[in-house]
């Protein structure tokens, strides 16, 4: 899970950068190559959705963290 929180963080910077970078030089659009060298367009409407996706994942992994800990104290309590 850190593995993905981590990651979640990073694609969010990524695409934060993409919209400051494409907003200062009046970019509509942004041409990307992922892994395997496959381009990809992207406009600052995509990123924006990217980064709003991003956190809503970060959040929904938040509060499955929180819930885990709450479950794994009331399973130790239960236990004793």
């Amino acid at each position: 899970m850190k593995e993905n929180i981590e990651h979640l963080h990073e694609r969010t910077k990524h695409f934060q950068s993409l919209i400051a970078y494409m907003s200062e030089h009046g970019k509509k659009y942004y041409l990307e190559k992922d892994w395997f060298d496959t381009p990809t367009l992207i406009s600052i409407e995509d990123a924006k959705k990217e980064v709003e996706l991003a956190k809503k994942k970060l959040k929904l992994l938040s509060r499955r963290s929180v819930m885990g800990c709450i479950l794994q104290l009331l399973r130790r309590l239960y236990h004793k």
